[in-house]
This record gives C-alpha cells, structure tokens and sequence, in this order.
C-alpha cells in the first residue's frame, strides 16, 4: 500500500514577529549566523551576506528611497515587485518610510536596515516548514509584546483602507500640505499687495501665523512617534 506523502505547511506573513517586536529585534540580529540560515544559502537560497547588508547601509546612511530598493532587488536578482513590499509594510512585516523635506522636495526615506527586515521575511517565507524546530521558535517569538507604535498600527486599519497611511502619516502629510499653502500664499500675498506695504504685512504675519503653528504640529506628532517606539 503506497503511503500518502504528508504535504509541509510553511511558514506564514503572519507567523513572522512584527516590526518593533522583542522577537523581531532577536531574529534580525542573530539571522546571519543561523545554521539554519548558512545552510539555506549552501542549497541555494539568493540571500544577503552580513557583508552586504552592511555594505547596503553604508551607502543608504540617510535612508533608502523607494527606487534605490528597487535597485537593490535588481542586483540580487529577486523577484518582488513593488506591491509585495507595499503588502509587506502594511501588514507590519517591513518598515515604513519616515517623510522630510530635502532640497525643497518632500521625500520618502526608509531606514538603512530595510534590506535586512527583507531579506529576514523572504527567507523565512521561502524556506520556513511549520514543522520544522525552528519554525516553532519563530512562531513563539511572533507572541512577544509589541511596542506602543506596533499596537497602535494593528488598530488602525480604518485609516489605511481610506488613506493607504497609517494616521500619524496622514498627519504629517496634512502638515506638508499647510507648508505648501503658506508657500504659495505668500507669493500670492506679495503680488496682490505689491503696492499696498500695509496689507501685505498683515497678511504675511497671519501667513507665518499659521506656519509657525504647522510646525508645532509637527514638533508635537514627532514627540508622539518618539514616545511610541519606546
């Protein structure tokens, strides 16, 4: 009688401990030196060396932006496409991209160790069985306490369905929307008042008015995100 080979089940997003974890900080530490880790890469899995995430970080020092990540994927040869990351992001598994203003222009900057929380998922969800003894580590692991922030973003998927942001982005982007308008409104306040120094003073002080209180916001959501991630 032939005996029915019993299917392996591997390793889901959901069984990987999220960004800001306790688990997560052990895992992505101590990855690279994991037999089970060494002996993937002997049979054959595309991972990242230690000497290459270093060399990644190195050269992102202030942050890797969307296209650069890209780039780096192409390098390795990895099939992801940009929507798998965005998944990866939303569900907790990546970090997310902090928001600043360079050179005038808003930009999107994901931290230097983004290729490691990648390369950590990747590999446990292409060589992760669940009934492997190391799989059962990672899934006790994925229970430890979340911080603030982590929990925060696992109750706030009201905000994502409707802005595809969680809602301290959401504020942020409120903020550069007001610095824009501050921008803008001067320039209009300039040209509409060139010959009356009167009104362009008054509207150019409720102008900085109000960009003056943008920043507080700002100075305030950062405090919030900074008590967060404690």
């Amino acid at each position: 009688m032939k005996t029915e080979k019993k299917r392996e089940t591997k390793l889901k997003l959901d069984d990987i401990p999220r960004i800001g974890t306790a688990g997560r900080a052990i895992l992505v530490k101590s990855l690279i030196e994991l037999d089970e880790y060494k002996k993937a890469m002997s049979d054959g899995f595309p991972g990242f060396s230690e000497d290459e995430l270093k060399a990644i970080e190195q050269k992102y020092k202030v942050g890797m932006l969307r296209e650069d990540i890209e780039n780096e994927l192409k390098k390795k040869k990895w099939p992801l496409n940009i929507n798998t990351i965005k998944h990866y992001i939303k569900v907790g598994q990546l970090p997310k991209a902090t928001c600043c203003k360079k050179e005038g222009k808003t930009m999107y900057f994901y931290p230097p160790e983004f290729m490691r929380h990648l390369n950590l998922a990747r590999f446990l969800l292409a060589t992760g069985k669940k009934s492997d003894p190391f799989a059962a580590v990672v899934r006790v692991l994925a229970e430890a306490e979340y911080r603030d922030d982590v929990l925060l973003d696992k109750h706030d998927q009201e905000c994502y369905k409707e802005y595809d942001y969680g809602f301290l982005h959401v504020i942020y982007i409120g903020i550069d929307r007001i610095q824009d308008g501050v921008h803008y409104g001067e320039k209009a306040v300039k040209a509409a008042f060139s010959k009356n120094k009167e009104k362009k003073n008054k509207y150019l002080k409720l102008l900085d008015k109000i960009s003056h209180l943008a920043d507080e916001i700002s100075k305030e959501a950062g405090t919030f995100k900074s008590e967060s991630e404690k």
